[in-house]
């Protein structure tokens, strides 16, 4: 588990290119047939979605997928953060076939198999786009995913939980995701750093 205050901190495990990572690393595997990468996206903002590919290892614009409603249609990303919030590209979040599960362990090495079935896909959920009382909206996300982090006290300090995840991307491949950062050297929320492994076979 890491603890992230909400001021300026020493450094991030991951920056905003991908970049191969120590196998002995939390994020690391013994399976040498695919790379481990590592990225940070910004998703601080309260007021948009930002998208992420795991096929292209690139973020998607916003002029490629469009705004929450139309992203719905779009078949170009798999995984999309909204500060702490996660969607996938399945259930009421998108046409694709992804979903997420926690897999066992706190490393990607120990992820040993890929399961086929038990995937929970999005589902409607409040989302504060503007800080204040009024303002949430229904908008969706994925449950399983929304376990990556938390906040204690105040001023909060953001802590990040210590998981490994199974994502299934838009066209039904897998990646094992692990989360690392939920600030940046800043001390600013909402800039989401993981490491992954893409396609993941096992």
């Amino acid at each position: 588990m890491k603890k992230f205050r909400f001021f300026p901190i020493i450094a991030l495990l991951a920056t905003s290119l991908c970049i191969a990572c120590d196998p002995e690393d939390d994020g690391g595997d013994d399976d040498q047939t695919v790379e481990t990468k590592s990225m940070t996206i910004d998703a601080s903002t309260f007021s948009d979605w930002k998208y992420f590919s795991f096929e292209t290892g690139k973020a998607i614009s916003a002029d490629e997928v469009g705004d929450y409603e139309s992203s719905k249609t779009k078949t170009n990303w798999d995984i999309a953060f909204h500060r702490g919030d996660i969607r996938t590209n399945s259930g009421i979040s998108g046409s694709g076939n992804g979903g997420a599960l926690k897999a066992s362990g706190t490393k990607i090495a120990n992820v040993t198999s890929i399961p086929t079935e038990g995937y929970t896909v999005d589902e409607e959920a409040e989302i504060m786009i503007k800080m204040s009382a009024d303002g949430y909206q229904t908008q969706s996300k994925n449950t399983v995913l929304g376990t990556w982090y938390g906040s204690e006290g105040m001023p909060p300090v953001y802590v990040v939980n210590d998981y490994v995840y199974i994502v299934r991307t838009v066209n039904g491949k897998y990646a094992i995701v692990k989360f690392t950062d939920y600030t940046n050297d800043a001390g600013i929320g909402g800039h989401v750093g993981f490491t992954y492994q893409y396609p993941a076979t096992r």
